[in-house]
């Protein structure tokens, strides 16, 4: 146990002593979540674009353009039917409300068709929209019922409506779409980067079979596993500094409510930082050359973690998609700590957690074989 402390600390020195290191372990995840946090800030403050279609183009539909049109929040404008897909994608929409046929005629027989909302976004462009059209539709479909199916009663009532100002009692309340989505990004950043400084510092093993330092010590009473659970040791260390101070800056500094208590999260992100420092050993075993562990590393680490949901919203992706990406880590992690938002408790979630452990123990087990074929180090490049 000594030299594994030893070897660990020895590591640690040798990776903080340059400037450079403590830039792409420590800061550069920490810059990410800023970033993520203006970013969604600065976007927040703008109105939501919206555009709208209306196939219906009844009484009752061009009422509900004209009242959301009054929003100060929504910047209202019509869009043609082969204009949605380049307006939403180009990023000149951030939805569009599609008013389906028949609208009108569909709260008559007391099955309304609801309004489609398309969006590339996620909740946080279409939360307010969402519920705009709900209590909307909502308050239509209340006034039918009272009517009780008199039709010439309801067009009377709602021609009332819209000719009176509604009066409305205002309460500030939290944005939590919006938290939730900068807590979603931000993770989604961290996440990747846990991966990738993982990845890095377990390539630490990489150079050190370059100057034949790693052939000196397993040359000595230090067994080859002693020294790469030193490595894990301060990678573990590592991993538990970046979370720690990121959720800090997270939730203390910008005050962005996670909607999870603070030990559940960084709990579960601990947890995805031991899988992310065996897959980095994992990576490295596989890797002969420091060429070969870039290479690894950038077409393996961006395309999962852009199919689990770190960069878009997992909700948006083909359902094809939805199901590989249960096969990987961070979906795991991010299905987590939803749950957690929902106020499910680490017993809820210890379905994740079990998954996730059983992750970092197939890594590890497939770290440790490689590394046991591969003994003769004097051979590396």
């Amino acid at each position: 146990m000594k030299n594994v402390v030893w070897l660990a600390l020895n590591t640690l020195r040798l990776n903080f002593r340059k400037k450079s290191k403590i830039l792409s372990i420590i800061i550069l995840p920490i810059l990410s979540v800023l970033v993520s946090i203006l970013v969604n800030s600065v976007s927040s403050s703008k109105p939501v674009q919206v555009g709208i279609l209306d196939k219906d183009k009844s009484t009752i539909s061009k009422a509900f353009i004209k009242d959301i049109s009054k929003e100060k929040k929504f910047n209202i404008s019509n869009i043609e039917e082969d204009k949605i897909n380049n307006s939403i994608t180009s990023g000149d929409k951030d939805c569009v409300i599609i008013i389906p046929q028949g609208f009108e005629k569909s709260i008559y027989s007391d099955e309304i068709k609801e309004f489609q909302v398309k969006s590339l976004k996620g909740s946080a462009s279409t939360a307010w929209v969402d519920n705009y059209s709900d209590t909307y539709l909502n308050s239509i479909m209340d006034m039918w019922r009272a009517a009780n199916g008199n039709k010439l009663l309801f067009e009377k009532t709602f021609e009332s409506k819209q000719n009176k100002e509604m009066i409305f009692n205002i309460k500030d309340i939290r944005d939590t779409a919006t938290d939730k989505e900068v807590t979603s990004q931000s993770i989604g950043f961290l996440i990747m980067f846990l991966l990738l400084n993982a990845s890095i510092a377990a390539g630490f093993i990489l150079s050190e079979k370059k100057n034949r330092t790693y052939f000196r010590i397993c040359s000595s009473p230090v067994d080859s596993k002693v020294y790469v659970l030193g490595n894990v040791l301060a990678s573990f260390f590592i991993v538990t500094i970046q979370i720690l101070v990121a959720l800090l800056i997270l939730i203390y500094m910008f005050s962005v409510k996670t909607y999870i208590p603070f030990f559940e999260l960084f709990f579960i992100l601990l947890c995805f930082g031991i899988t992310a420092i065996a897959f980095g050993l994992m990576v490295v075993a596989f890797a002969r050359n420091s060429s070969e562990l870039d290479y690894m590393i950038t077409l393996v680490i961006t395309p999962t973690c852009m199919i689990s949901g770190c960069f878009v919203p997992y909700d948006l992706m083909p359902k094809t998609i939805q199901n590989i990406a249960y096969f990987l880590p961070q979906r795991w992690t991010f299905d987590a700590i939803e749950k957690l938002q929902n106020n499910s408790g680490l017993a809820g979630v210890y379905l994740n957690i079990i998954i996730l452990i059983g992750f970092s123990f197939t890594f590890f087990v497939i770290a440790a074989y490689k590394f046991s074929r591969s003994n003769n180090v004097q051979n590396f490049v």
